[in-house]
């Protein structure tokens, strides 16, 4: 037995075809059956609903929603919580989820957890390794007689997850120190006299 996409108006066996949640739970007498591509499902609910039930909520994330979960208390795919420490994050200060290994966490807990996209360590350890191969790369493609391995290369170590923090720490410091510099030369400059 077959039944029309009420959406597409293709038609499709009935086992195939989803079935409405928004409009059954309006109790509308006939509800919508809509096939597989045609159907979405709300963002903050989870039933699933045709084109007519849900709208884009928020322009930046693009979630659907149904009417009920956008004009209550159901946010929007913009805020959630960090993955490990469970503290509440939004998009505007803590970025999106990490498309690599599909966790969203705060700044403090993607220091550290392993991951070559959100990880801040480990994208500049992964970053680190790749840029002498790139440099040599590049030599060679610049000066064919380059010398493609040299001694003080042959003897660099690998670096380790303690001497990363010990350089991040330093990059730092360093930057708090020209911040501070910055605020006094414009501190300074807001105190001089008018002429």
């Amino acid at each position: 037995m077959t039944t029309e996409c009420c959406n597409c108006n293709k038609s499709f066996l009935i086992e195939k075809m989803f079935e409405c949640k928004i409009c059954n739970k309006e109790e509308i007498k006939e509800p919508k059956m809509l096939c597989k591509m045609c159907f979405d499902e709300c963002y903050g609910c989870d039933l699933r609903g045709c084109p007519d039930c849900l709208d884009i909520a928020c322009s930046d994330c693009l979630v659907l929603m149904c009417h009920e979960c956008r004009n209550g208390e159901t946010l929007c795919g913009c805020y959630g919580k960090c993955y490990w420490c469970n503290r509440d994050i939004n998009r505007g200060s803590d970025g999106w989820p990490c498309d690599e290994c599909n966790r969203w966490g705060c700044h403090d807990c993607r220091i550290g957890n392993g991951c070559k996209e959100c990880d801040p360590i480990a994208k500049q350890a992964s970053n680190k390794q790749l840029d002498p191969i790139a440099k040599q790369a590049s030599n060679k493609q610049l000066d064919p007689n380059y010398e493609s391995e040299k001694e003080e290369d042959k003897e660099e170590e690998p670096i380790d997850e303690v001497t990363i923090l010990k350089n991040k720490i330093i990059e730092l410091e360093s930057e708090i120190l020209k911040l501070k510099e910055e605020n006094v030369r414009l501190l300074n400059i807001r105190n001089e006299p008018k002429k």
